[in-house]
């Protein structure tokens, strides 16, 4: 399918990604192959080293994270590599070369060990450490270990709580698995303490509640229009909210079946202090507040919050201080191998009242201002562009991962066409 715009849903499209330091020095923005990262305390950008022009990525970064406490991060995606940065230099000290397209990424709670997961469904697990410390060179080919696997299901999500007991990981057949984690991952994780079933399509995001409670709580946004809070331990759903109807009052019609089809849930954030969610949906242009009572553990809608015409945010994260940064757009390679990308942050506040009011915060009170927008949004940042990138990330994205329904007739016609059936051993 082509819109007006020329540019084919069909193609790879990678959407683009946000990532802030626990400690608010760097903002990282990804789209496509290409890492834009901003000092917030130099106000300057950030220039990223790579060891060489053939150890940069080659393919979309799928996810970025970074580590507790903000001295590593990891960047991952279709070229297969997975590359550990030193925040300090922003050197690219480790790369591994993983088996399959990586699609989620996680640091243990001591940032000892990284987790990534593939799109067959399995979870690796690598030590952080240096083998070649105090060396020229510094860049070592480690070999993960396998910690975990979702029997060929695409995992979507992979989350460690911050009291290191569990490992989260959410998937296409939509079905989040909290697992214990071990204290050896070398040995892997097979001790599995429950599922957090309840979603009726692919579960796209989740993020965890880390806050000293007692019980360690999730919230998971998925293609059915649901955002739900989940008990961890118990693996409890506790709350849902629809958000179907919020897009169905932005186009004003609630029986629309273009309008429940085109409410998945992009993506979510938890503030720092577990009171405040924001989701992004597919076809809002903007962002719903959601506040979390810890005390009840219930969820109700605060605002939805319509930013700009064309902004359907790709990614989204809250910093210390509680203001949330977004980016919109995605990045696609063209018929000539260029890649196509482009990008657009935007940044939100809240007022102090016990019912906040979420705004735009002004260029000027931005860390960097204008400079920091150019750095993260690069060259291009035409709006119409974003937006044609981003609704085609995220039909990409539904059809990856969206279960396909066949007839009978339709099964068994593929059921014949199979080439992997065993061949009888002769006696």
């Amino acid at each position: 399918m082509e819109g007006d715009d020329g540019l084919n849903s069909d193609k790879v499209v990678a959407p683009a990604l946000l990532a802030l330091h626990p400690l608010c020095k760097f903002v990282v923005v990804c789209v496509g192959s290409q890492l834009r990262a901003y000092n917030l305390l130099g106000k300057c950008q950030v220039d990223v080293k790579y060891p060489s022009a053939q150890s940069r990525h080659e393919e979309a970064i799928r996810t970025i994270t970074f580590s507790g406490e903000g001295k590593l991060f990891v960047s991952a995606g279709d070229d297969k590599h997975v590359k550990l940065w030193d925040t300090e230099t922003w050197q690219c000290t480790k790369t591994v070369h993983a088996s399959k397209k990586v699609s989620a990424t996680a640091f243990s709670c001591d940032s000892k060990w990284l987790l990534y997961a593939d799109k067959f469904g399995v979870v690796y697990a690598m030590s952080t450490k240096l083998q070649g410390e105090g060396l020229a060179s510094s860049v070592v080919l480690d070999q993960p270990v396998n910690l975990l696997a979702h029997c060929c299901s695409i995992i979507t999500s992979l989350k460690c709580t911050a009291d290191g007991k569990f490992i989260v990981t959410a998937d296409r057949d939509f079905k989040i698995r909290v697992s214990v984690f071990p204290k050896d991952p070398l040995q892997g994780a097979h001790e599995i303490e429950g599922f957090c079933l309840g979603h009726t399509s692919f579960v796209s995001c989740i993020a965890c509640i880390d806050v000293g409670l007692k019980s360690q709580l999730l919230v998971s946004g998925g293609g059915d229009g649901t955002v739900r809070l989940w008990e961890i331990e118990t693996a409890t759903l506790l709350d849902t909210v629809d958000v179907r109807d919020e897009v169905g009052i932005a186009d004003g019609n609630f029986e629309s079946d273009a309008v429940i089809q085109a409410s998945a849930i992009t993506c979510v954030c938890v503030s720092c202090d577990g009171s405040l969610i924001a989701v992004g949906v597919e076809s809002l242009d903007g962002v719903l507040f959601l506040k979390c009572d810890l005390k009840s553990k219930r969820l109700m809608l605060l605002q939805k919050l319509v930013l700009a015409e064309h902004f359907c945010p790709t990614s989204m994260q809250f910093d210390k201080n509680g203001w949330l940064w977004l980016v919109a757009g995605a990045a696609q390679k063209t018929d000539s191998c260029k890649e196509n990308a482009v990008t657009w942050v935007k940044v939100v506040s809240s007022s102090l009242d016990d019912t906040p009011v979420f705004t735009p915060v002004e260029l000027e009170s931005i860390p960097g201002g204008s400079l920091l927008f150019e750095t993260l949004d690069g060259t291009d940042s035409d709006v119409n562009k974003a937006f044609a990138l981003a609704e085609a990330a995220t039909i990409a994205m539904k059809n990856e991962l969206s279960k396909r329904q066949y007839s009978n007739e339709h099964r068994e016609f593929r059921k014949r066409l199979r080439n992997d059936k065993k061949l009888q051993r002769k006696v």
